[in-house]
């Protein structure tokens, strides 16, 4: 819910069809009276003015969540957009390697999830599950070891826990993970602020 219920709204205003996955659609159908719909699964490529999107499955735990890749099609410069995962697996490293940007979700701080006393031990265990979410180092870990900063022009940090990250933690352990040339491609966004390292 907290990732798409604009989007029947949005789709209605802009008068555009929505690409969701079936079991996504059915759970919250209400949101999308009078739009125009698509089935998706990971796989499939859906083509949009001068952007092909290539969908590609993640593991959480919820139904058929979904990453993309997005691609212009003039200059053929690519986006891996990632949330809603616990972990990324050796195909969504493979879909993902060679892209030019980077958006990817850093939840939670280990330290932090642990000491919060608002969450319990069942959805600690959720988040920090295989199917859960991505933590900051998981995230930098994957950027580290998976992405040539020397051809990558950005990576935008997402989907930020307010209870069990923040900003400059993550700022933080990014500059401590990532060399210091590269540290003006990063950028870490909370709700619509972004806060830039370099």
């Amino acid at each position: 819910m907290d990732h798409i219920q604009g989007a029947g709204i949005t789709a209605r205003k802009l008068k555009c069809p929505v690409y969701i996955a079936e079991k996504c659609f059915e759970k919250k159908a209400q949101l999308f009276d009078k739009t125009p719909v698509n089935y998706i699964i990971g796989g499939d490529v859906i083509e949009v003015g001068n952007f092909s999107v290539k969908a590609f499955s993640t593991r959480h735990d919820s139904e058929e969540c979904l990453g993309f890749i997005i691609t212009e099609k003039d200059t053929n410069k690519k986006l891996a957009f990632l949330t809603d995962t616990g972990s990324i697996t050796k195909l969504m490293r493979e879909v993902m390697r060679d892209c030019d940007a980077y958006m990817i979700e850093a939840d939670y701080d280990e330290e932090g999830l642990e000491k919060n006393a608002e969450y319990d031990d069942i959805l600690k265990q959720r988040i920090r599950s295989d199917f859960g979410h991505l933590s900051n180092t998981q995230a930098l870990d994957y950027i580290s070891n998976n992405v040539d900063l020397n051809k990558t022009q950005w990576i935008l940090f997402s989907h930020m826990s307010e209870k069990t990250n923040s900003p400059e933690i993550l700022q933080k352990q990014a500059q401590f993970k990532l060399p210091e040339i590269h540290w003006g491609k990063i950028h870490i966004a909370k709700n619509i602020t972004k806060l830039n390292i370099g």
